[in-house]
């Protein structure tokens, strides 16, 4: 007896789906560390800061839940995650 989609709809591979995240609750002023709420792959992050997506260099992703941004975004500021699961 064959076992159906045992790996998924994308058939034993990552997926290649983007998922979108809103961290804007994590900015304060302070904090430039952000926690993802589940594992990403590993250079799949796209930030956007009020909108505009930052560059990789500015981007330190310092484990598969978490990354540092090379700015401290504001508490009246936006922050958006796209990213693939890890």
């Amino acid at each position: 007896m064959a076992i159906n989609d045992v790996f998924g709809p994308d058939g034993g591979t990552l997926s290649q789906k983007t998922f979108t995240v809103d961290l804007t609750p994590q900015c304060d002023g302070e904090t430039s560390t952000f926690t993802m709420p589940e594992v990403y792959r590993s250079g799949s992050l796209m930030v956007y800061w009020n909108g505009l997506r930052m560059r990789a260099a500015s981007i330190t992703e310092t484990s598969v839940t978490t990354f540092t941004l090379s700015v401290t975004p504001a508490s009246v500021d936006t922050l958006l995650v796209d990213y693939k699961r890890g």
